[in-house]
């Protein structure tokens, strides 16, 4: 049997995800927090150098299909359920960019 990969027209490298059973049956979640998890989480385990993704809030919003308030709050609440590790990074150009690592790899 042939498989078939759907390939988002906005995001032709959409990524896979990896989302551990632990957050997969966490009751507290939605499936929507779960899957932004999963592609935060595979993004960090592809990057052996750096461990963590930079995106704004806009990129994974849309990513996602929703808006970037809620997944402002999405990210607050797997950082208050230690899913995940937001670290702020002031550039020499004072443009500051956040890090997140899952906690799986550290931060």
């Amino acid at each position: 049997m042939e498989r078939t990969q759907y390939i988002h027209p906005d995001f032709p490298q959409l990524p896979n995800s990896i989302i551990p059973t632990k957050v997969v049956f966490d009751p507290g979640l939605t499936w929507r927090e779960k899957a932004l998890f999963g592609i935060i989480n595979y993004w960090t385990l592809q990057n052996q150098h750096k461990p963590y993704v930079i995106a704004t809030n806009r990129y994974l919003a849309k990513l996602i299909n929703t808006r970037k308030d809620t997944l402002s709050t999405m990210l607050s609440k797997l950082q208050k359920k230690k899913y995940i590790f937001l670290e702020y990074e002031t550039q020499p150009d004072e443009k500051q960019v956040r890090k997140i690592y899952t906690r799986r790899t550290g931060g």
